[in-house]
């Protein structure tokens, strides 16, 4: 069963938003992200906000993928991992390479797993 509800309605499309402060993304403790111009991407049944960096905020330490995924509500995203000196988190954020419509501020921006990073406010 496919779900018929028309685009136009956009049910899932996420509330974004200015994340108030500085975020910062640590892995390994050390910081490999910090922008004062994140976004909050909330997507309907999704409990966290994803915090959206800058690309230029937050490219330094990412490695491209050849993996894109579809996520529902925000577009397409290509995956990147996070690589160190301490080695490599094998897609742990991705940017956004097409974006749904509604999300349109997330283009040129990049989230990560918060689940293997620490991503936080200052």
């Amino acid at each position: 069963m496919t779900d018929q509800t028309p685009a136009s309605a956009a049910p899932s499309s996420p509330g974004i938003s200015p994340a108030p402060g500085i975020r910062v993304v640590r892995a390994w403790g050390a910081v490999i992200a910090e922008t004062t111009r994140a976004q909050l991407a909330t997507t309907p049944g999704v409990e966290e906000p994803e915090v959206w960096f800058p690309k230029e905020d937050a490219l330094t330490f990412l490695d491209p993928t050849q993996t894109t995924e579809d996520r529902p509500g925000l577009g397409l995203v290509r995956l990147y991992d996070i690589m160190a000196m301490n080695g490599a988190i094998r897609g742990a954020a991705w940017a956004m390479e097409t974006p749904a419509p509604g999300a349109e501020d997330l283009a040129g921006h990049v989230a990560f797993d918060q689940e293997r990073v620490t991503v936080e406010q200052l």
